[in-house]
């Protein structure tokens, strides 16, 4: 059963901070992501409500430098 508030394929960050992850699965108030750790796939599940989506999470911080991907990393480039 999806969530109201978060649906598979959205991008999350735990309100805490922390990677940025891929919705998977949301079920009962619980949300299944993925997410990178030095190049290595990993997976975890959080309760809904300690979950920001991308653009919350983007409107509630500075808005992102110039050359930058997002709020805090480096753009990426073709090197």
């Amino acid at each position: 059963m999806e969530n109201e508030y978060t649906c598979a394929g959205d991008i999350v960050m735990l309100r805490s901070g922390g990677p940025w992850m891929t919705v998977e699965e949301t079920e009962d108030g619980e949300v299944h992501c993925s997410y990178f750790v030095e190049g290595h796939l990993e997976h975890a599940t959080f309760r809904e409500e300690a979950l920001l989506r991308l653009y919350e999470a983007e409107a509630a911080e500075e808005p992102a430098e110039v050359g930058t991907d997002g709020p805090g990393r480096p753009a990426a480039t073709d090197d």
